[in-house]
């Protein structure tokens, strides 16, 4: 469908300058242009969402490790929002940057041929869909045109979603997963080193002192009372 809605416009454009059968190459590299830049938004979707759980999660397990730390669970948190924006703009960045490749339409020779063989082979031909989709085209030229150009798309399109598919989560497993867990360990350590800061970040939780005091008197009862036992049972 798409091919067929590209034909007529580069029909008018550049009829007279092209053979009748040949293939247009401004058309094969409008389509390609065009279905690239539809991919840009959903990875961009996938990178945020990842980065919001990877967020999430460290955040839960600031809470958990450093709930009874307010001073220093608040510095944890704010350093996992500092990590994961920049983060998350470094990744963003990177995939935006691939795109940018990408829309350069480019394929080694033997790669490219390697490829249209395998479309062709496909019976793309003999696709009684596709057959119809040519037939149906307002443009003047032949079916065989469309179909053609449908190979070269799918081979082209083969190489770049392979590249696509591998490139995005690897440049998210990377900015996101292990470059965020990297600094924000060193961001931490760091944290920690200050001298001047670390009382303060060790404070305990009012609450959370008293109940520990609590239960640090409720052992040292116990272990009174064990040794009275072990006393009595010698006598």
């Amino acid at each position: 469908e798409i091919v067929c809605s590209k034909l007529p416009k580069y029909e008018d454009q550049y009829r007279g300058r092209e053979f009748p059968d040949f293939i247009s190459y401004w058309t094969f590299e409008d389509i390609i242009k065009e279905q690239i830049t539809k991919l840009e938004e959903p990875a961009v979707a996938m990178l945020n969402k990842v980065i919001y759980m990877v967020e999430e999660k460290f955040l839960q397990l600031a809470n958990k490790r450093f709930a009874n730390f307010q001073n220093l669970n608040n510095a944890a948190q704010a350093r996992i929002g500092c990590i994961s924006d920049r983060q998350a703009t470094t990744a963003k960045n990177c995939i935006l940057t691939q795109f940018k490749m990408e829309r350069i339409i480019y394929c080694q020779d033997n790669i490219y041929t390697d490829d249209l063989k395998a479309a062709r082979a496909e019976g793309i031909s003999k696709d009684t869909k596709i057959k119809d989709l040519a037939f149906g085209c307002a443009s003047r030229q032949c079916p065989s045109f469309a179909l053609e150009m449908v190979s070269h798309v799918k081979a082209y399109f083969t190489g770049a979603s392979k590249r696509l598919s591998n490139q995005i989560p690897l440049i998210i497993l990377s900015t996101v997963l292990h470059d965020f867990g990297n600094y924000l360990q060193t961001s931490m350590l760091h944290l920690l080193q200050g001298k001047e800061e670390i009382n303060y970040l060790l404070q305990e939780d009012h609450e959370a002192a008293n109940q520990q005091k609590l239960l640090t008197s409720r052992i040292s009862h116990l272990n009174k009372a064990y040794q009275y036992l072990v006393d009595f049972k010698s006598l």
